[in-house]
Order: C-alpha cells, then structure tokens, then sequence
C-alpha cells in the first residue's frame, strides 16, 4: 500500500526535454531564487495532497529544501502559512535536506530545523552516507528519518562493504 510521495522538481526544457534539479537547480541558488522555487514547489505539493486527502487517501509527503533556504529566521512560519492556507497538517509533510550540505551554517540551521520539527513537520537527511555529517550533527540535528543514499541500497546484494554500511546505517537510524 502506498503510505507517501515525493514531490520532485523537473523542467520541461523546449529543446532539451525534461531535466532533473541538478542541471537547474545551482542555477536557481546562485540567482538568490532558490525560495521562491522552494515555495512554488511547497503549495503545489500542498494543493496535491490536499486533493489525495478529499479523496480519503492517508499519505505523508516529502518535499526537498536547500540548505540555501536555511538562512531565513521566518522560515518554519512561512511553511506553516502554506500548509495553513491549504488545512494541511505539518506532520503530513516531511522537509528532506541533503546530507553534503549539512556542514553550511550548522547553528542557524539547527535553530530553523528545531523549529520546523517543534511545529510538527517531519525532517529528513537524504541521500544518508555520502556527505560529512559528524555523530555529533546527528546527535543534535532533531531528524525523523534517514534516507540512505542508493548506492548502498542497490549495492548492498553483490558488495559486502555496501551491505555493511546499509545494515549499520539502518541500525543507526533505528537507535
């Protein structure tokens, strides 16, 4: 059974077709845009669940945010006004942010997260194992879940030292 969703950024490119984030998206932080993104992004994916919800549909869904976003104090009030616009629930949405980009401001960041988790959004470190998060940032960092990057999961079969980092990484996230 289906218990959540992602939301995913894609550009319908004219030429080019349809391109994944990572063409456009350090585009769109190196302009300063990357909240507006962020914020379109957000209440589209408000404006879905919703829909699901009316349909009777459960489900949680997560939405990426760049560590770019993390700079703005006001942050956690204004996703919560998106989601209130929408009679959404903050623990309906998990925020994901991607584990290399955890090292940036770490206190400020760690303040808007606490935030974020106080209202009741679920946070998530994605693509877990391939940045540089210390024990420490984990220790402290009020996360929800891990996301572990697919190079463990699909690996994890034919590699030993894949499976090994999945099973520890599992059993971290559990504790």
């Amino acid at each position: 059974r289906v218990i959540g969703a992602e939301s995913l950024a894609r550009w319908h490119h004219p030429t080019r077709g349809l391109l994944g984030p990572s063409v456009f998206v350090p585009a769109i932080e190196t302009l300063g845009l990357i909240d507006e993104l962020t914020f379109c992004v957000l209440r589209q994916a408000v404006r879905q669940l919703k829909l699901w919800q009316e349909q009777g549909h459960t489900l949680k869904l997560s939405v990426n945010v760049s560590m770019d976003n993390l700079n703005r104090l006001e942050l956690p009030e204004l996703f919560e006004k998106i989601l209130q616009e929408h009679d959404i629930a903050p623990s309906a949405i998990t925020l994901e942010v991607t584990e290399t980009q955890l090292s940036h401001d770490y206190v400020l960041s760690l303040d808007i997260l606490t935030r974020l988790r106080i209202k009741g959004f679920g946070l998530s470190i994605d693509d877990f194992g391939t940045g540089f998060s210390t024990m420490e940032h984990l220790m402290q960092t009020p996360f929800t879940e891990l996301k572990i990057d697919r190079a463990f999961v699909h690996g994890a079969s034919n590699n030993s030292s894949a499976q090994a980092i999945l099973e520890h990484s599992v059993q971290l996230g559990r504790q």
